[in-house]
Order: C-alpha cells, then sequence, then structure tokens
C-alpha cells in the first residue's frame, strides 16, 4: 500500500487554518478515530467528526481510502460560519429555526449568503452530541433538514454550517479508480478555520468546530479504511 505525504492542494487549504493560530499543544489522550465505512454505490459516504470543547482545535493527521473502479473525489469538510437555534426544536421532525438564516460569507465578495437546499449543517444536542444532516428547502428562518432531527433541540444550540461540499473552503483529495490511498502528517493534513484572503473580516480560527468526511460514492462502491487525529490548543 503506498503512503503518501499530502499533496499541495491539501497542504494549502490546510494554511487557511494553521495561520489563524500560531502555537498548539497537544494532550496524547485527546486524540479521535473513525473505523472502516462504506455503503453501496450511489449512497453517499459520510463521517462527522465531533469538536472536544472550543478550547481545542480538531485536526485530522491520518486518512485512508479506497475507490471501487470509479474515480470519486473525497473532501475534507470545515465550517464556513456557525449560528445558533432560535427556538426549540422538537425531535422526530424536520424544522430547525436559526438565529441568523444567512451566517456564511462568500470568500470571493465578502457578501453574506443564505442557505440553501443541498447545504450541510451540524448542531449541538443538549447531551453535548453532535448531529448532521442536509438541508432539504428553506424559509428564513426556518430550514428543514432532509431526515427527522434525532434528538430535541434546545433555543441557543449552536449550529455549524458547512454549506455546499463543492465550497472552495473544503479540501478535495481526487483518487483514482481502484486506487487506495494513505494521507500521513503528524502535524496535521486538515483543520477547521477560514481567512478569506479579499476580506479580512472573514476569519474562522476553527476552535470548537467539526469535520465532516464526504465521498459521493458514485457507480461503485468507495471505501473509509481508517481516519484519525487529535484535538490540539
Amino acid at each position: 500500500m503506498k503512503r503518501l505525504i499530502i499533496g499541495l492542494v491539501l497542504a494549502a487549504c490546510a494554511i487557511c487554518a494553521q495561520t489563524v493560530h500560531a502555537q498548539l499543544e497537544l494532550n496524547t489522550t485527546d486524540v479521535w478515530e473513525v473505523d472502516y465505512q462504506t455503503q453501496t454505490a450511489a449512497t453517499v459516504i459520510i463521517a462527522l467528526v465531533p469538536p472536544k470543547d472550543d478550547n481545542h482545535l480538531t485536526r485530522v493527521t491520518s486518512l485512508s481510502v479506497r475507490n471501487g473502479t470509479t474515480a470519486n473525489n473525497w473532501t475534507l469538510m470545515r465550517p464556513i460560519a456557525h449560528t445558533t437555534t432560535a427556538a426549540a426544536a422538537a425531535a422526530a421532525q424536520k424544522v430547525i429555526a436559526l438565529t441568523n438564516f444567512s451566517p456564511g460569507k462568500t470568500t470571493s465578495t465578502g457578501a453574506v449568503e443564505a442557505l440553501a437546499a443541498a447545504d450541510y449543517l451540524a448542531w449541538e444536542n443538549p447531551d453535548g452530541t453532535v448531529s448532521f444532516d442536509i438541508v432539504a428547502s428553506v424559509s428564513s428562518p426556518n430550514v428543514t433538514m432532509t431526515a427527522n432531527l434525532p434528538k430535541a433541540i434546545v433555543a441557543g444550540a449552536k449550529v455549524w454550517a458547512f454549506y455546499e461540499v463543492g465550497r472552495a473552503n473544503h479540501a478535495v483529495l481526487g483518487v483514482a479508480a481502484s486506487a487506495t490511498r494513505d494521507y500521513v502528517s503528524p502535524s496535521g493534513l486538515f483543520a477547521p478555520g477560514i481567512i478569506a484572503p479579499d476580506d479580512p473580516t472573514n476569519v474562522r480560527s476553527g476552535f470548537g468546530d467539526p469535520l465532516i468526511i464526504y465521498c459521493p460514492n458514485a457507480t461503485a462502491a468507495c471505501f473509509l479504511e481508517h481516519a484519525s487525529g487529535d484535538y490540539v490548543r
């Protein structure tokens, strides 16, 4: 199995987060792992890495992926913006009311950007866990998710907006058909955090943010063999 150090595309995306903070400390007990995952072809593969707390940055340090007989891109997604819930939301229904329906800024103009169908959201549950789903439809200040909420949400809960999969702030790994790729960097392959070069007000440190590992899993089944990382402060 061929081992690769992450290429320039991913490194450039990681710089956005790494530049926000100068020195990071690692407690060796603060680590996370995602085990093997796959899905039937044409069913997306998505793994959420929850944050530890607001004082830690979530980093990916190792990623192993394998494609079937079709080339698929793997995407590491970071939150573009965050907001909170404007009201409590019951479990087993799909609607979440948001305090800010347009929490993000585009990297090209700095203008605010409303959420839209096919955007990804993650939110904090009362028990401290984090859930996520895809936006099905929008009607400010409400977003209707694709699936029912697994747990009730309280007013004021944290909500992270990843926006669409193809957004430039995310890191894309092109993996060929029938190929396995191992990406390893102890100092971190990818982390949250944004600095928009043309808008200095659009800055996110990334501390306290979750991450998403995504693959469209098109045509032939793909495999997330393993992912791991750490929480640093």
